[in-house]
């Protein structure tokens, strides 16, 4: 199957063109095509064409490289997969991605977030619960909230593995 790469979103670290469509890899991220180039367009210096990393769940590092799958990974193992579903209680998916939302986009409103898992996930979710999680956070001490004008946005405060929020 041709591609034609004048229609594909182009990556500014590496230049490579790639997919954004839901349901890839990389559909969360908006200007760079793996967490490789990701890392490296926020400050991660590589050392023989790798960087080490944190995985998103259980913190424990772990190296990447820009040219194999591990490119886009964000967790160490299966075993740190399989954890997503679970770790939160119900509906544990939405909650690592609405986390996982304020790791990437940084600072963001409530509507920000559900408009960002509703174009790079099949879930669904309203601002409203995007907001109830963050209040959540926020009283536990994980989450910022800053209020100006009508409008509220949250940001993570920790750079702890998703696994200590429970």
């Amino acid at each position: 199957m041709i591609r034609n790469s004048y229609f594909m979103t182009q990556c500014t670290i590496c230049g490579s063109h790639f997919e954004n469509r839901e349901g890839s890899r990389t559909s969360f991220l908006r200007h760079q095509c793996s967490r490789y180039c990701y890392e490296i367009a926020n400050g991660v210096k590589p050392a023989n064409g790798k960087i080490d990393v944190p995985c998103l769940i259980c913190g424990s590092e772990m190296s990447i490289d820009g040219i194999t799958n591990w490119k886009y990974a964000w967790m160490c193992s299966k075993a740190c997969q399989n954890k997503t579903g679970r770790m939160f209680g119900r509906k544990s998916r939405i909650k690592y991605t609405i986390l996982k939302g304020f790791k990437i986009l940084g600072e963001s409103s409530a509507k920000d977030i559900s408009v960002w898992i509703e174009q790079t996930t099949p879930y669904r979710c309203s601002a409203g619960q995007v907001a109830a999680l963050c209040n959540l956070y926020a009283r536990k001490g994980f989450v910022a909230k800053n209020k100006t004008g009508g409008t509220t946005s949250y940001k993570l405060t920790s750079k702890l593995p998703f696994e200590d929020y429970v």
